[in-house]
């Protein structure tokens, strides 16, 4: 049921705040528990890669990463 609920919907940074809330309760709690997987209040792409993985996403990883990351820092932060 988790990986369906991660597949649903994710073609837009929308969708994918949804899937992470339904997944984790909240998007601080999916930042903490799936996403910043050091620990180190940031996600660089390669992180973000190994993180969808491990969640089931098999949808445009680059693309999703493209609209998180708008302003084209190279890495997210919670508040992104």
């Amino acid at each position: 049921a988790e990986v369906y609920v991660l597949r649903a919907g994710l073609h837009n940074a929308k969708g994918f705040r949804r899937a992470l809330i339904r997944r984790s309760g909240s998007l601080l709690a999916a930042w903490r528990d799936a996403l910043d997987l050091d620990g180190n209040q940031r996600i660089t792409f390669g992180e973000f890669c190994v993180a969808l993985e491990r969640m089931g996403f098999s949808g445009n990883v680059k693309q999703l990463w493209e609209e998180l990351d708008s302003t084209k820092k190279g890495f997210l932060e919670f508040e992104d």
